[in-house]
């Protein structure tokens, strides 16, 4: 009572089961579930591949079996053959189980040379990921034309340098280097022509100073050279000898170009204590020396109290 008509009576035991013939419900029977497949292990697989192996081999050998029994000649013949051809059997089974146990051997074996394998690659990997961050490393210091220090690497050297000057009193002297006349020669020439010439100068810089001291470029035609312990006289020296070792006749191709080299000279501590400081009175030398004629070398020298403010510089 109470219950609307149609309404499910689902939730209560016995209700919507059909009635049994003495009313009371009868409960549903529990549908059967299909049995789940499961899987051929690996050593069931391999049984199974033998057995099939033999019984193909059974097959290719009946038909021989049967055409000696029938040809062979005399009352014993038959059995000779039978009892060859049943050793011959016998023998195989013993092969196929031979080679089960050494296809159970061999799988260790396989994992481990698969193990070695997967090993090797990691460590090729390894080492091709570290030669290309050691490659990066060196593309960042690296100028990618003339294979000198750029000014990023230059500049951390020199940084490095003064400080372990300032600590113990030591002497550094930067090297302003400008190529005279380099615009002329891209303009005539071309870009190919002017970047082996840069090229041709840069080696030929290294030469002068070998391990003397660090040369580096800056950019476009201007290069630099850090020398560490040098006197005044021994500046102006080497100074000289840099000049007249990169003026000159450069074989470019089937060309021959002429150029020359104009350079300023700065001091620690006297001409500037920090790298910005050393590079201003270098660079502000170095373009005294191509308004004095190009082709030669000044020492910056900071200006007397009485004329503040005017640069004055030194050549030879």
């Amino acid at each position: 009572p109470g219950r609307r008509p149609g309404s499910p009576a689902a939730g209560r035991p016995g209700e919507g089961l059909p009635p049994s013939a003495g009313g009371a419900p009868v409960a549903r029977a529990p549908q059967a579930r299909a049995p789940a497949s499961r899987a051929v292990p690996h050593g069931g697989a391999r049984s199974l591949l033998g057995r099939i192996g033999l019984l193909v081999a059974v097959c290719a050998l009946l038909p021989w079996l049967v055409a000696a029994v029938l040809l062979a000649p005399g009352p014993g013949g038959g059995a000779a053959v039978l009892l060859a051809l049943g050793g011959a059997m016998a023998a195989l089974w013993l092969l196929l189980g031979v080679a089960r146990q050494v296809a159970a051997l061999a799988a260790p074996w396989g994992a481990y040379q698969q193990a070695c394998q997967l090993l090797r690659q990691r460590t090729r990997e390894r080492d091709h990921a570290l030669r290309d961050n050691a490659e990066l490393a060196r593309a960042v210091r690296q100028d990618a034309l003339t294979g000198l220090p750029n000014r990023r690497a230059f500049l951390e050297r020199l940084h490095a340098r003064l400080d372990s000057a300032a600590a113990d009193g030591g002497a550094v002297t930067v090297f302003f280097i400008d190529l005279d006349d380099f615009k002329p020669v891209n303009d005539t020439y071309g870009h190919a022509v002017g970047d082996a010439l840069l090229q041709a100068f840069a080696t030929r810089l290294r030469g002068e100073v070998r391990n003397a001291a660090l040369a580096a470029r800056l950019g476009g035609d201007e290069f630099v050279l850090l020398v560490e312990g040098l006197a005044p006289g021994q500046a102006g020296l080497l100074a000289r000898s840099v000049v007249r070792g990169l003026s000159g006749a450069y074989a470019i191709g089937d060309r021959s170009i002429r150029v020359s080299a104009s350079v300023g000279l700065a001091g620690f501590p006297q001409d500037g204590r920090t790298a910005g400081e050393l590079l201003r009175a270098a660079d502000a030398a170095m373009y005294q020396a191509k308004a004095a004629g190009k082709g030669g070398w000044r020492r910056w020298e900071a200006a007397p109290p009485q004329a503040a403010g005017e640069r004055r510089v030194h050549g030879p």
